[in-house]
């Protein structure tokens, strides 16, 4: 379909309020957007921009809310909002190009293109393939405090993996992961000694007229039409920064893009990779992106399992893979600080659901695309809204029983702390960087990356710290025999032992 055509399509079906989708049923419009209106509300999300397509044809792209609360500016089709691990498809897609430029395959050893990657293992270093950086099955966990709040660039943290723990083997669980898409997009570039977001560009932005898209936030800014970030606390909306150091993480979850652009990307992967009667990737490679390669053991299935209308999911490269109601369902969503997105899509009925947000960790998005699923199936309504909010209400509590456990259960190291101008300096990492204690009167403070909190004294050489990303976090100072300070460790990545910083 020309891309003149798509427009009008798209005019159509966006000015008409009623679009006969199935026998049984009627995608209604006026009906969608009371009831998209009353969500917001329920969800306390400030705006939304939501894209549908069934049967090849677009039903509707369009935005509800606000972009910017205090002026009141409204969501249209344009706005960009950061889309987040949405990202990841993206990189897999440029993998899967220059797997048919023979650039290398998707079973070639990484440390051929890129010699200074070095992992936990020597035998996993050299094991370690391609696909490999698309499946989430490297052995280590998520180590996002690597990246978070760095300014560091994606080669010097590529020299930082060495010294990361892992907590499982290679391929024998999955363990979601932003560092190894990271690794992914920074080889595609170098073996075609160019960038991952040039790639990007090349081989799906310019093809498909992604014109609106971008990889930073300054670029969204420069539009005038994005939309703020905000989340909630204490039930209240408050706006909060933008997340800005993207670059080095960047092929892992960088993009910005409108609804209308995500629509182009999601009918590209309808069509099979081909837009305009032209193949952008080939089928056969497309097939293996959205086929699973490995069961999804975390993630949103500690949400979805509880429920029978979604099977248990599985991931292929940058897609999660599962049936809902009993079609087939591939999607991802994005989270970054104040934002969440969704891109969905169904093969089997050539139907699509685009979902962007201006809250963070909300599942409205989610809650929305099933709801617009089983419209355009004609299936019998589910309360999404009501089931997903009750499941985070009980986690809620869930965690704040378990955190009120442990808080009983801590042992408290007996006695003072040492003076404090003998746990001030520089404590150093490999892989994690570098954190800086001062003192400001009687207290601690901690720098670490952006990070900056003041601590409380939670126990002889313990310290709680009390603001920022790191809130709640014990900072424990460790001595040698001579009871000299020696460095400090820190729960950086619960999902090993604590990361020790080694005082300079």
């Amino acid at each position: 379909m020309r891309t003149r055509s798509l427009l009008i399509l798209f005019l159509i079906f966006t000015i008409v309020t009623t679009v006969n989708i199935l026998p049984k049923e009627k995608f209604v419009i006026d009906k969608f957007e009371k009831y998209i209106k009353a969500s917001l509300k329920e969800w306390n999300v400030p705006g939304i921009a939501v894209g549908i397509m069934h049967d090849g044809y677009l039903i509707l792209g369009k935005g509800y809310g606000f972009r910017d609360l205090e002026k009141k500016l409204r969501v249209t089709r344009y706005t960009l909002f950061p889309i987040g691990s949405s990202t990841k498809a993206f990189t897999s897609f440029v993998v899967g190009k220059l797997v048919e430029e023979k650039a290398f395959n998707w079973s070639d050893p990484v440390i051929n293109y890129l010699p200074g990657f070095e992992l936990y293992d020597p035998w996993v270093t050299k094991n370690f393939r391609i696909v490999d950086l698309l499946i989430h099955n490297s052995g280590l966990p998520r180590h996002d405090m690597v990246w978070y709040g760095s300014d560091r660039s994606r080669e010097e943290l590529i020299k930082g993996f060495k010294y990361l723990m892992n907590n499982e083997g290679l391929r024998t669980a999955f363990q979601y992961q932003n560092l190894m898409f990271m690794t992914a997009g920074y080889l595609s570039g170098q073996v075609k000694n160019s960038t991952w977001e040039k790639l990007v560009k090349e081989y799906i932005f310019n093809p498909i007229e992604m014109e609106g898209s971008n990889f930073s936030v300054k670029e969204s800014e420069k539009t005038g039409n994005y939309a703020l970030p905000y989340m909630e606390k204490d039930g209240k909306i408050i706006k909060i920064p933008f997340y800005r150091e993207m670059e080095g993480i960047g092929p892992a979850g960088s993009i910005n893009s409108n609804i209308y652009d995500m629509l182009k990307w999601v009918k590209l992967q309808l069509d099979k990779g081909i837009w305009n009667e032209k193949e952008v990737i080939s089928k056969k490679n497309l097939k293996k992106i959205h086929t699973p390669h490995i069961v999804a053991g975390e993630t949103i299935v500690q949400i979805f399992e509880k429920f029978p209308e979604i099977s248990y999911p599985a991931y292929g490269l940058g897609w999660f893979i599962n049936h809902y109601r009993g079609t087939n369902l591939i999607h991802h969503g994005g989270n970054i600080d104040g934002f969440s997105a969704l891109v969905t899509f169904m093969p089997d009925i050539k139907s699509g659901v685009v979902i962007l947000t201006n809250k963070g960790s909300n599942l409205l998005t989610y809650a929305t695309a099933f709801h617009i699923y089983d419209k355009l199936r004609g299936l019998k309504q589910i309360d999404w809204n009501g089931r997903f909010k009750k499941v985070l209400e009980e986690r809620k509590k869930d965690k704040a029983e378990k955190a009120e456990k442990e808080k009983k259960n801590k042992i408290l190291e007996e006695g003072p702390h040492d003076p404090l101008n003998l746990l001030v300096g520089n404590y150093s990492n490999p892989a994690y960087g570098e954190v800086v204690i001062s003192q400001k009167g009687e207290k601690l403070y901690i720098k670490f990356h952006k990070f900056e909190s003041s601590m409380k004294h939670d126990g002889g050489n313990e310290f709680q710290t009390e603001a920022s990303a790191m809130e709640g976090m014990i900072i424990k100072f460790t001595k040698n025999i001579d009871g000299k300070i020696t460095g400090i460790s820190a729960p950086l990545e619960t999902s090993v032992d604590n990361i020790i910083f080694t005082k300079k």
